[in-house]
């Protein structure tokens, strides 16, 4: 059961769906509030205070967009999801598009309901605690600190958690990743300060696959084409969760999240940046978080070879890779090991 009951909102014009998530939200614990069409909706929001606001669809007579686009810019504490068919036509991007926090695709389990409720709930109380950081922030007006960036670690190792809890990937690969990103900055000329905000803005490279649906982020098999546009959404949604800020770690953060999958010859994404256009902790970010998932086993596949994964890599200078970054890299790959070696994965990482 919850320590503190959460109070949900659930629209459904047919009560089958509806019914059938309240009872799956009540038995764990939640408090639920369900309506039949969009005008009861917004005389409960207007009345009552909700966390979570979950809308069908397919029965909501065309006006789910509208309300999550209501939710999220006249009830800023809220978060949305939606009901839909995995396979409906343009349901999922268009609800992204309007800034809902999940998909629950139908047919659907009950635990599905919970994991995809659980985490959109995690994802606003995070965000909220980001707004109260920047407001602390303004008001204190630190710039620069090393006081900043120890203010801020909490918030951010928590959304980084977030981020693994929605991925495969281990706490070792996003602590190896991080060193290894504060790494190829400092070979690079950053100053000291400059470097430790890299260090701690790195693991959040991924944190938008929080809004990534399960049936794509756990697919076992090959994405399909739409699904991987899906996908590739998660580092616009990253933006989208770091953005505006204040702080210099979370504005770095933002922009490793929307630029990390870019490529040196323009092919990457999401914005076809090439070069110096893409920022260069997006450039640092891409090779450390390459490097560590080629030389550690994950559920696919096992570990490549230092020398195969160098090799790799080299492949790939100035079209994946920044080439003097990665030489950079390639030139210290003693001390990368070094790090490698001191965060080792545990056995029961990558299963």
């Amino acid at each position: 059961m919850l320590d503190v009951v959460e109070k949900l909102l659930i629209v459904d014009n047919n009560g089958t769906a509806g019914t059938a998530i309240c009872d799956v939200l009540v038995d764990a614990g939640y408090g639920c509030t369900t309506v039949s069409n969009a005008l009861e909706a917004r005389q409960q929001l207007a009345e009552h205070a909700f966390a979570l606001i979950i809308c069908d669809v397919a029965s909501s007579n065309g006006d789910a967009m509208n309300l999550v686009a209501d939710v999220l810019s006249g009830h800023t504490s809220l978060a949305a999801i939606i009901v839909t068919e995995l396979d409906a036509e343009g349901a999922i991007e268009s609800a992204r598009a309007h800034g809902a926090y999940g998909c629950i695709t139908r047919p659907f389990a009950p635990g599905q309901v919970l994991f995809v409720v659980s985490n959109a709930l995690y994802r606003r109380q995070l965000e909220l605690e980001i707004q109260s950081m920047r407001a602390q922030n303004d008001a204190l007006d630190f710039t620069g600190s090393d006081r900043v960036l120890s203010a801020e670690q909490e918030t951010i190792q928590r959304l980084c958690r977030a981020a693994e809890f929605r991925d495969n990937e281990t706490a070792q690969h996003i602590q190896r990743m991080s060193e290894y990103s504060a790494l190829v900055a400092k070979l690079a000329g950053m100053s000291r300060y400059e470097v430790e905000v890299m260090r701690a803005a790195s693991p959040m490279h991924d944190v938008g696959k929080i809004g990534v649906p399960d049936s794509i982020l756990f697919k076992p098999g090959k994405l399909t084409d739409e699904e991987f546009e899906l996908m590739k959404l998660h580092t616009q949604i990253g933006y989208r969760i770091l953005s505006g800020s204040e702080s210099e770690l979370l504005q770095m953060g933002a922009r490793i999240a929307l630029s990390h999958h870019e490529k040196f010859d323009g092919s990457g994404y999401p914005n076809g940046l090439a070069t110096d256009a893409i920022p260069v902790e997006g450039r640092i970010v891409a090779i450390a978080d390459v490097f560590d998932a080629l030389t550690t086993k994950r559920c696919y596949k096992e570990a490549f070879s230092v020398e195969k994964s160098v090799s790799i890599m080299s492949e790939g200078r100035a079209k994946h890779f920044d080439p003097q970054l990665l030489d950079l890299f390639i030139d210290n790959l003693d001390t990368a090991l070094e790090i490698k070696a001191s965060l080792p994965d545990t056995d029961n990482s990558n299963n």
